[in-house]
């Protein structure tokens, strides 16, 4: 599958062996949410209706984490403690503090958990062994979610978060400022601009950001914490200042591609991880070499 977000670990040790992954997976199962159970996850098939935990595509091993929570509307609860409280209160003639209450909500929440219906997700990632990144298609709360999952299956996994030797707000603020970004990428149409100072923040949405009314912005000190780009005319996205990708669009020629390789759902998700798979380290690997690259561990 396409990525719609996208965010990445370099990971400092060598993965696991593709054969040995398959295992490892299959040690720590995704299981539905039992009892008082209030979420599940476990690795899973990479497809619903494959029996594969992974797919190696070129480089890039394909794997599936999913999750079970269980969704109690919180009106719900907040309503039954009031009850709770005004029937003990008006019985014993006291107010009740601050610690019963919670004990109470607690029971409450346990109570409902067996009937509760429990909301899923799947969590995709790839291994990429070429250039030793991590890439998960999800937001950075949730992509910790797999990475520390993983962890756990594998023993360990020394991932750092990606870090350039010129921020990527420096970075964003001098494209914005020069009304142009450099090759392979081209300026998109939106842009978050943060007043670091007083915290005031300005969106651009669906604006030219050449316009003199967005660079002046700049000029006046605001920083850039978002930016709409394009790379080589293939891919589309927003980047964030802690080096996330959101709403990552491949173009018509890339996703007609993958569909004219495939004739059911399992060979389309292999067409579209092997595509993603030269493509989004490249993507990354130029905007690297545009931030003058990684930082340098310290010795």
């Amino acid at each position: 599958m396409f990525y719609k977000n996208l965010t990445f670990y370099r990971i400092k040790t060598p993965f696991p062996q593709p054969q040995d992954v398959v295992s490892l997976l299959k040690k720590a199962p995704f299981a539905p949410c039992l009892g008082l159970d209030g979420f599940s996850e476990g690795f899973t098939p990479i497809c619903p209706d494959s029996d594969h935990f992974t797919q190696l595509a070129g480089n890039s091993l394909a794997i599936c984490l999913q999750r079970e929570q269980k969704v109690l509307p919180p009106a719900l609860i907040t309503a039954k403690l009031n009850v709770h409280i005004q029937q003990i209160e008006s019985k014993e003639q006291r107010s009740m503090g601050k610690r019963e209450r919670q004990e109470i909500r607690e029971s409450i929440i346990d109570s409902l958990l067996p009937q509760a219906l429990a909301k899923p997700s799947r969590i995709h990632a790839q291994l990429d062994y070429a250039h030793q990144l991590l890439l998960i298609n999800a937001p950075s709360k949730t992509a910790e979610i797999l990475l520390g999952k993983l962890r756990q299956a594998f023993g360990s996994l020394d991932a750092q978060q990606p870090e350039t030797t010129t921020p990527l707000t420096a970075l964003m603020t001098q494209w914005i400022s020069q009304g142009q970004a450099p090759f392979p990428f081209e300026l998109d149409d939106n842009s978050t601009l943060k007043d670091e100072q007083h915290g005031a923040t300005i969106k651009a949405s669906k604006h030219n950001l050449a316009d003199p009314n967005i660079t002046q912005l700049v000029h006046h000190g605001k920083t850039v914490t978002q930016l709409g780009l394009i790379w080589r005319e293939h891919i589309s996205f927003t980047l964030n200042h802690d080096f996330t990708l959101r709403r990552i669009r491949f173009n018509d020629e890339l996703i007609q591609q993958a569909q004219q390789q495939a004739d059911n759902a399992e060979s389309l998700f292999y067409a579209q991880q092997l595509i993603q798979s030269q493509n989004l380290p490249e993507l990354l690997n130029d905007l690297v070499s545009l931030a003058g690259g990684w930082v340098k561990e310290s010795v």
